[in-house]
């Protein structure tokens, strides 16, 4: 398959997504279009680079290669969406009410995750961060913001009120300053910042607007990425040695207002997008190793040490397996990973180390499956004024934008965010019991009526 029929794939793949949640008109919580955006950034931005007459590089064999098999597996994916699309229900149902709720309106629900996601994430998280299991559950408070930011962009829709979807948009493009500023990476922020901005996606009516703002989105996206990579070595140098706050936010004005304006006629720019928002070479230098016989297939070690990983520190003290994907890429692509440089092994090329291209089709048609199950149960909980339980699952289902991440981070991660999530919402149901009453009686569920002009459409 060379690469541009993968390309022409690939488009028509996602424009098929779209147009199934367009026709089907479901509740969507927009899970399943940032991830199709993130899929996207790290698979497809590199291997268009490539299609370029102005642009040629060194990676074109491995390119090709790993992108055949990401779009097999964006193919695969889009087939497990689309069986879960047509067989799960499409509106709220009884037995997915908590029963007790802090509100019948999102503001207590926004604040009380808002504001337990930051004491977790900006306070507790550091000073815990060398506890077992303690330092896993601070950390993931930061899915808490991201969960409250997208229920304040669905209450500015709901009460037709732009402050709120403002402050929410406000919001999510301070995400990827923030973890520039405060990590020295920015992949994190701008994943967060995908997942709240594609929430608001399915209230935007007409293809034609979504078309605009998707095209000046990507070229903003592209120019804050070029900036980032102008600027890393020094962000990264006052970041590691431990600078001031003072410091970093001078370099952060700094790099805001002279910004690296994407061109895609410089090579320049061409090139720092072909080495780090491509996937795909390390895909095929992977296929490569592995075919040359300098390396054996895992067999599915991956996903037996991703289950283990579930295993909290505080029980399982030595417990070997830590966030990243460690020496994986190494092992099965051959490729010696510089100091301070962070690649991680991604989906497709694990799936294809575990069982090859089956490996591929079966664990991105599951990958799809789990994300629309998840995104679909969030999207009618919010419709039933479940607040609570719209974070679970979409605070579950977070961690899977993390594409470029290994099976062990994603269950570690997943793990830690449920835990919390559940344990926040049981501690607001109990509290809520005198404030709110009691949402049973006797045998039925009292569940609110779904707002006539909550109508989600993408």
């Amino acid at each position: 398959m060379n690469l541009l029929l993968s390309a022409t794939i690939w488009a028509a793949a996602s424009a098929t997504l779209i147009f199934l949640y367009r026709r089907a008109r479901v509740p969507t919580t927009g899970l399943v279009f940032a991830y199709l955006a993130v899929f996207s950034i790290v698979h497809a931005t590199g291997a268009v680079v490539y299609l370029m007459p102005s642009f040629s590089g060194p990676l074109l064999e491995q390119t090709t290669k790993g992108f055949a098999l990401s779009t097999i597996g964006l193919v695969a994916s889009i087939f497990g969406i689309w069986l879960v699309l047509h067989t799960t229900p499409r509106r709220p149902s009884v037995n997915l009410v908590f029963r007790f709720r802090i509100s019948q309106r999102p503001l207590p629900a926004v604040i009380a995750y808002g504001l337990a996601g930051a004491v977790m994430y900006f306070f507790l998280a550091a000073r815990f961060r060398w506890v077992p299991t303690l330092g896993a559950v601070f950390s993931s408070g930061y899915n808490l913001i991201i969960a409250s930011l997208v229920l304040l962009s669905w209450k500015g829709f709901q009460e037709r009120n732009i402050r709120w979807t403002i402050l929410a948009i406000a919001g999510a493009l301070t995400f990827p300053l923030l973890t520039a500023m405060g990590l020295g990476y920015l992949g994190y922020g701008a994943t967060a910042a995908i997942a709240i901005l594609t929430s608001m996606t399915g209230r935007i009516k007409g293809a034609a607007k979504i078309v605009i703002l998707g095209s000046l989105g990507l070229y903003f996206a592209l120019t804050v990425y070029e900036t980032y990579m102008r600027d890393r070595p020094e962000l990264r140098r006052l970041v590691w040695s431990g600078q001031s706050l003072s410091s970093r936010y001078q370099f952060a004005q700094a790099m805001v207002t002279t910004p690296e304006w994407f061109d895609p006629t410089d090579p320049a720019h061409l090139q720092v997008l072909a080495e780090r928002l491509n996937q795909n070479w390390l895909v095929g230098a992977t296929v490569d190793h592995i075919q040359q016989g300098k390396a054996d297939f895992a067999h599915g070690q991956t996903i037996t040490d991703a289950i283990t990983s579930l295993i909290p520190r505080a029980i399982w003290r030595d417990k070997p397996y830590v966030a990243g994907s460690g020496t994986l890429v190494t092992q099965f692509a051959g490729v010696v990973v510089p100091l301070g440089t962070s690649i991680g092994i991604g989906r497709i090329m694990e799936a294809y180390v575990n069982f090859g291209v089956t490996g591929v089709v079966a664990g991105m048609f599951l990958m799809g499956a789990i994300l629309a199950y998840a995104d679909r149960r969030a999207a009618i909980s919010l419709e039933a004024n479940d607040f609570q339980r719209f974070g679970l699952w979409y605070i579950a289902a977070l961690p899977l934008l993390q594409v470029e991440g290994s099976l062990v981070d994603l269950a570690m991660t997943s793990g830690a965010a449920i835990l919390t999530t559940y344990l926040l919402n049981t501690a607001l149901s109990r509290s809520s019991r005198r404030g709110f009453g009691q949402l049973r009686t006797g045998n039925n569920l009292m569940v609110p009526p779904r707002p006539t002009h909550f109508q989600p459409r993408f």
